[in-house]
């Protein structure tokens, strides 16, 4: 047994994992974690998929060397630069009430 997100995942279902993501090379990652979520029967108490778990589950499980996933088809956005001004100096505290605040 090998546990990812609080799910313990046995050799068979990593093999069936394996086996999903062969079969389906089209698929997006996120596609994947869907369809792994119905075959393994991973779903929320309200009846939704564990799907953000299970792609957590699967990239750490790539990473571990377990899966192989296919390359992501998005790349993240770049990180914007913050500048810092005199604006972004920090501010004296206030210590007032939240009532007593004005409003505008």
């Amino acid at each position: 047994m090998t546990r990812y997100c609080g799910r313990n995942f046995s050799e068979q279902e990593l093999e069936q994992m394996r086996k999903l993501i062969a079969e389906d090379a089209g698929c997006t990652r996120a596609e994947l974690s869907r369809l792994t979520c119905r075959m393994l029967d991973w779903y929320k108490p309200d009846g939704g998929l564990k799907d953000m778990s299970c792609r957590v589950a699967m990239l750490r499980m790539a990473e571990d060397g377990l899966i192989a996933l296919p390359p992501p088809r998005r790349k993240p956005p770049p990180r914007q630069k913050l500048n810092f001004t005199e604006q972004t100096d920090p501010q004296p505290a206030i210590l007032l009430p939240v009532h007593e605040l004005q409003t505008s």
